[in-house]
């Protein structure tokens, strides 16, 4: 089962992936908003719609829309106040269907969450940077968009706390404080190494 948020750049590359995976007998669901149904059914993969009764769905698109309004920190929050609408639907959906794997876009925070808590075998897709605890594993920032980033960060960090308490009491999660680069136990990322900032300080994962 794979969870991706209804963005080109994020679904793009996974599709070849799946495409193949099909192509070698796996059964795919692919989990996404409607209006991506066609280009994910034409993978080959079983399509899944993410629940549109909570009025979630819209949130998600609008968010994924907007995106590049540089405020990383509060599309963070947006990300973790989504996956506490979608757990229910994740932790239902894994129950009923018993995957081998949960595939998840980084982004995909409410998939990592669950596939954890179940304790299934998952793999992480990066469309973008895979972003590292190591300084040299980040792509370069100035200082002062370091200064920019660290001012957007400490006032959602009360909003974060709250959100992260609120699933571990409801569902027994554990918290995401990490919404923008959610790893797996494999970790695919597309961005050629050549490309990758410190790609040699990561793990084998």
């Amino acid at each position: 089962i794979f969870f991706n948020p209804p963005a080109q750049g994020h679904i793009n590359p996974s599709l070849p992936v799946i495409a193949e995976l099909v192509r070698r007998g796996e059964q795919v669901i692919y989990v996404n908003t409607e209006a991506m149904r066609q280009q994910i059914e034409s993978s080959g993969a079983t399509f899944m719609p993410y629940p549109d009764d909570s009025g979630v769905i819209p949130q998600v698109e609008a968010l994924m829309h907007q995106a590049g309004n540089s405020n990383l920190a509060r599309n963070g929050l947006s990300l973790l106040e989504i996956g506490e609408h979608l757990l229910p639907f994740v932790f239902d959906v894994l129950e009923r269907e018993k995957p081998d794997y949960v595939i998840y876009d980084s982004l995909a925070g409410w998939a990592r969450q669950a596939a954890e808590k179940l304790h299934l075998r998952s793999a992480a897709f990066f469309a973008t940077f895979a972003l590292g605890s190591s300084r040299d594993a980040m792509p370069p920032l100035s200082a002062s968009m370091l200064l920019g980033i660290f001012g957007q960060i400490v006032p959602m960090l009360p909003a974060y706390w709250r959100v992260g308490q609120r699933v571990k009491k409801q569902f027994g999660v554990k918290p995401s404080y990490t919404p923008l680069s959610n790893t797996g136990q494999i970790n695919i990322v597309f961005t050629s190494a050549d490309f990758q900032p410190g790609g040699t300080q990561f793990s084998s994962r």
